[in-house]
């Protein structure tokens, strides 16, 4: 009887210990179900930033250009370019991000242009864009006027300096700049973008060198040291351009030169156009340009200077977007002797985050020689 009575009492205990984990249970979910569900939400991936060179690898691969129009000309000079180094390429509209290229098409016409001069046109993939100006980066492009056709016609030295000064500054790279030490020597500055507002050559079939703009071609020993030469090539001359190292770039840039001093003093060419005035701007590049003639080249006499840029190139931290100064084209015009030449040189002015410093000569080019019935035509 007493064994029959503890089973009752183990039995309803554990009926009681059940009933109480039953509530526990029922307690546990309505206080699950009352609390807010939280969803849960995965971590946002990060997008791999691509570099200047895996861009312009991307753009080197594509194949539209190849399906675009190859004019023919009496050179070969027209066909598919690769860069050595990516090129910066800046869209019409200043809201969209830079991009970079490597591959280019090179269409040289013939044919008589408004202009009336043979015409040298750079092309990325995306010059050909009709719509959509966010797409759009208008080509590079290079004429021979009349002097650089008598180079051509007499030394066989295709080259140019005339260059379209608003598109071609689109299409940009990185150079170095020289500055001095405390003791005067040359050291290297800060870099900065340079553009293709340059003189262009031919070094030889399927090859060209590109002097950017502002590049100083008259001391060849500092050029090699401090200025950096894109080069442009077919892909079956892939082989003959990689022996171009900068200085053996800049070694045929002083070779290309001295053919085209010999070429002869042509008197077809025609003073670039004046693009506006600033009387003060005159009488300081007038100083400076009086200054550099004396120093370097006594057989010069400087008649005037005046502006021919459209208006001050604003040059940029390549990292940071920051202004780091700005330059102007200026035209020098000489008298050598009893001929009439002029030359391309330019100014800069720094700049410190709030204004523009003084007026830095940047010194001037070859001198290209006119007819000197047109000295005085912007005096």
């Amino acid at each position: 009887m007493k064994k029959t009575v503890q089973l009752v009492a183990i039995a309803i205990l554990v009926s009681a210990i059940g009933s109480n984990l039953q509530a526990q249970g029922l307690l546990k979910k309505l206080q699950d179900a009352s609390k807010p569900k939280t969803k849960q939400v995965e971590a946002p991936k990060e997008e791999k930033v691509l570099t200047p060179a895996e861009i312009a690898a991307i753009d080197s691969a594509s194949n539209f250009l190849d399906s675009q129009e190859i004019l023919k000309d009496s050179r070969g000079l027209s066909g598919i370019y690769y860069a050595t180094f990516p090129i910066r390429l800046t869209f019409d509209l200043s809201s969209v991000p830079t991009t970079y290229a490597k591959k280019f098409l090179i269409n040289y016409d013939e044919s008589l242009q408004k202009t009336k001069f043979p015409t040298l046109y750079i092309n990325s993939q995306y010059a050909y864009e009709a719509t959509d100006r966010e797409k759009l980066v208008r080509r590079a492009t290079f004429w021979l006027d009349g002097y650089w056709k008598n180079v051509l016609e007499k030394k066989g030295v295709f080259a140019t300096s005339e260059a379209d000064n608003v598109d071609n500054h689109k299409y940009e790279y990185v150079t170095h700049s020289e500055t001095t030490d405390l003791q005067g020597n040359s050291i290297f500055g800060k870099d900065w973008l340079t553009n293709f507002d340059g003189t262009i050559y031919e070094a030889e079939p399927g090859i060209f060198i590109i002097v950017g703009e502002y590049q100083n071609e008259k001391d060849i020993a500092k050029a090699k040291k401090f200025q950096i030469l894109p080069i442009l090539y077919k892909a079956e001359k892939v082989a003959a351009a990689a022996k171009y190292t900068n200085d053996v770039a800049w070694d045929k840039i002083a070779e290309l030169k001295a053919k085209i001093d010999a070429a002869g003093n042509a008197t077809t060419a025609t003073l670039p156009a004046q693009t506006f005035k600033d009387p003060a701007i005159k009488t300081e590049t007038l100083a400076f340009a009086k200054a550099e003639a004396a120093k370097s080249h006594p057989n010069e006499q400087v008649q005037y200077t005046y502006i021919a840029g459209n208006d001050w190139n604003i040059i940029r931290n390549k990292n940071t977007g920051a202004i780091i100064k700005r330059t102007l084209r200026i035209i020098v015009v000489v008298k050598i002797g009893e001929q009439c030449a002029f030359e391309n040189a330019s100014i800069s002015q720094n700049y410190d985050g709030a204004a523009y410093g003084k007026s830095i000569w940047g010194g001037s080019g070859a001198p290209v020689y006119f007819d000197c019935k047109n000295l005085n035509q912007y005096k």
